[in-house]
C-alpha cells in the first residue's frame, strides 16, 4: 500500500485542481489492486533493497484553476502540476525527465533506474487535487525548507487508487519548482527501502 506521510489539513487556501469532486477518500486498505499483483507484493520488490525505488507514478486528471494565492500564482501551480506529472510518472517519462524536476534529483538516479525495471512502476499515476503555499510547520512536517508548496494528489496503479488525498511537497529550485526529495523517499520507505542520508532540512 502507498501512503506518504500527511500534514494537517489547517492551511492557506488550496488551488483546487480537480473539475470534479472525485477525491479517493477510502483507506488505501480497501482499495482494489491493480491486475496481475499479489497479496503482500510491493511494486519495488524486484529492486536491491539499499537501491528501491518508490512507486512513481504518470500523468494523472489535473488542470489548473485560474484563483491564485497570495504566494503562489497560477503560473506556480501549473508548474508545480507538471514537475509532479512528469515524475510520477511511470512509463510515460524517462529517468533523465524524473531527475531533472525532483530535487537533489541525481543523488536519486539509481534508485529511479532501479525501479525503471518493474513493471508496476510502469503503470504508476499521480492525480493531482490541489496546491498550496504550506506553512513552516507543515514544510518542516514534510521535510521541505520554509516556502514550500504542499500538493494533495493521489497515487493510482493502473488507474486504481492505491492512495488517496496524500500530501507531499513541492520546493522553488534554482530554475523552477520541483517535487521535493521527500515524496519520493517517502515512497520508498513504504516499499521497506530507504534513501541515501541527506543533509538538510527534515533529513
Amino acid at each position: 500500500m502507498l501512503l506518504l506521510p500527511a500534514c494537517g489539513a489547517d492551511s492557506p487556501a488550496a488551488h483546487d485542481l480537480s473539475t470534479t469532486s472525485t477525491a479517493v477518500n477510502a483507506p488505501t486498505s480497501t482499495s482494489p489492486r491493480p491486475a496481475g499483483s499479489t497479496p503482500g507484493s510491493s511494486v519495488v520488490d524486484n529492486v536491491p533493497a539499499e537501491t528501491a525505488a518508490p512507486l512513481p507514478t504518470a500523468a494523472g486528471d489535473t488542470t489548473v484553476t485560474s484563483s491564485v494565492s497570495a504566494t503562489l500564482s497560477a503560473s506556480d501551480v501549473e508548474e508545480i502540476t507538471g514537475a509532479f506529472t512528469v515524475f510520477f510518472g511511470g512509463g510515460s517519462s524517462t529517468v533523465d525527465e524524473k531527475v531533472a524536476v525532483l530535487e537533489d534529483g541525481e543523488r536519486y538516479r539509481s534508485m529511479l533506474e532501479a525501479a525503471s525495471a518493474n513493471e508496476q512502476f510502469h503503470a504508476m499515476s499521480t492525480a493531482v487535487h490541489a496546491v498550496r503555499a504550506g506553512s513552516p510547520a507543515e514544510c518542516a512536517r514534510l521535510g521541505a525548507d520554509p516556502g514550500c508548496a504542499v500538493v494533495t494528489h493521489d497515487l493510482l496503479v493502473s488507474g486504481f487508487p492505491m492512495a488517496a488525498a496524500i500530501e507531499s511537497p513541492a520546493v522553488r529550485g534554482p530554475r523552477g519548482w520541483l517535487v521535493g526529495w521527500r515524496a519520493w523517499c517517502a515512497t520508498v520507505e513504504i516499499g521497506g527501502a530507504s534513501c541515501p542520508e541527506r543533509a538538510g532540512a527534515g533529513s
